[in-house]
């Protein structure tokens, strides 16, 4: 096969080796991942709807485009509640992982069964079923979960997302070599 397959290999394996580090590191600081996942989705609200309300001014006819600027302010209101309120921030961040964490699985267990018998797909069909059962969990436990879980949680996936990238990239350079 080509150098290129090869390098392609190359970075689903160190693609992986990063996202089980920082799967680890999730892990071991799941209050400190949680609080930075809402901060940063805070920040990111925020950013948008100061962006929007400046691109309304910025309209020479502003005529039939309140629904922007209304955009803007509710923009900028969630990601100023998400600032200002992270433990609400947390609890509906969770809800919104559990959600994520179903449709990832039923999204990685269909990819799993495209790939199969490739090496590596039962890693990818594991990956799903965490998934699953994460999600399961966090719904089972919502919205007490939401502090630490989401930390935790968003750790295991990271974990096992990147060993199952990392296989992959594995079967990609011995296919290629």
């Amino acid at each position: 096969m080509s150098d290129a397959a090869q390098a392609e290999g190359k970075r689903f394996y160190w693609i992986g080796v990063v996202l089980i580090v920082a799967g680890v590191l999730a892990c071991l600081a799941p209050l400190i991942t949680a609080f930075f996942i809402a901060m940063t989705i805070g920040v990111v609200f925020t950013a948008v709807g100061v962006l929007e309300i400046f691109a309304w001014f910025q309209l020479e006819d502003r005529k039939g485009q309140g629904a922007q600027m209304v955009q803007g302010v509710l923009f900028l209101l969630a990601g100023l509640i998400m600032l200002l309120y992270p433990g609400l921030n947390l609890k509906i961040l969770s809800l919104v992982l559990t959600i994520y964490f179903g449709v990832a699985g039923v999204t990685r267990i269909s990819a799993a069964m495209r790939i199969r018998p490739r090496e590596g797909w039962g890693f990818v069909m594991l990956d799903g079923v965490l998934s699953l059962l994460l999600g399961a969990m966090l719904f089972a436990g919502w919205p007490l979960t939401g502090i630490w879980a989401i930390g935790v949680f968003t750790g295991i996936k990271l974990i096992f997302a990147g060993s199952a990238i990392l296989m992959l990239g594995k079967e990609i350079e011995e296919v290629a070599a």
